[in-house]
Parts: C-alpha cells; structure tokens; sequence
C-alpha cells in the first residue's frame, strides 16, 4: 500500500485510499480471480487497479458508498480483462464484449438502471464511469489504457445499444 500512497500528495484523499484498499482489496482480488481463473494473475489485475484508482482519489468522496464500491469493482473489472486479453490474443473481442465481466447491479432500482445491466460488460462500464461516475473521455481512456477517440466510439455504440435493449423493454419509445 506505501507504493499507491506515495503517488497521492492530498493527506486526506491517503486517508481515503487507505480505507479503501482495506474496504476492498480482497473484494477485488475474488473479482480478478473470478475473471482470470489465476491468483497471480488477478494480483496484477488488482495492483493495476489500485494504481488506477490512486490516480483519480480526487473523484472518490467516499470509500465506502455504494457509488465507490461500483467505481472499484469497474476498474478491477477492466484491469482482469485486459490482462485476460493478453493472455489470449486468439480470443475474439466480441467473445469478450459479451462473456466476460461479472453483472453489478446498478445504483438505482428503476427501468433505465435494469437496461444498463443488460448492457455487454464493456459497454456498461463506459457509460457507469462517463455518466454515473462523472469521468471525462480522457480519464476513462486512461484508466483503460485506450486512445480518447476510441472512448468516444465505446461510448456511441454503449449507447446506441442501451437505447436497442430499452425499446425492446418497452422503457423508450421513439
């Protein structure tokens, strides 16, 4: 944890990621093996993720909040697929876009949040971190280690396809 909390220069957002390194690290590493199906693996898959969520503790208000607690298990996420994508370079994106990732639930009770959780997990996450979670398309290209532009065209097609599953659910109507 010494490694992450040199990076932070804020004493209270260090008070904040040391509590949530102890809220969540084992959280992520069952997420990460989850993925992975490898402990050494899916350490990696979690250290990047830290590393990542040092680098932005100025979004996170409070390390506990349900809010944070899908911001986290967003990244960790993330981070287990793109070590998962280089691991098995013969396995198609779309196979990835629709068979990994594990459904969290959304932070609201309502039709749009149940669509969103039918949403590919890649797709779900560009638009929980863009519009849920308040990132920008550079910090969401940062933490996915994607161009910017390519971002923009996630996001398009996340919600392209969140208003295909919304009308199929009857919620939208064009």
């Amino acid at each position: 944890m010494i490694i992450y909390l040199q990076t932070i220069d804020d004493p209270e957002d260090s008070a904040k990621f040391e509590q949530l390194y102890e809220h969540y690290r084992s959280y992520m590493l069952k997420i990460a093996n989850k993925i992975l199906e490898n402990e050494f693996d899916a350490e990696d898959a979690v250290h990047n993720a830290f590393v990542s969520i040092s680098e932005h503790m100025e979004k996170v208000h409070d390390p506990l909040s349900h809010s944070t607690k899908g911001y986290v298990t967003i990244i960790v996420e993330r981070k287990a697929i793109d070590i998962y994508r280089k691991r098995s370079r013969f396995v198609s994106l779309d196979y990835i876009e629709k068979e990994i990732g594990l459904s969290f639930p959304p932070p609201e009770d309502d039709d749009v949040a149940k669509c969103i959780s039918k949403l590919p997990p890649r797709y779900r996450h560009v638009i929980m971190l863009k519009y849920h979670h308040g990132y920008n398309t550079n910090e969401i290209a940062d933490m996915f280690g994607m161009k910017p532009a390519a971002v923009r065209k996630l996001d398009q097609r996340a919600k392209a396809k969140l208003e295909e599953i919304c009308r199929e659910e009857g919620v939208y109507d064009l």
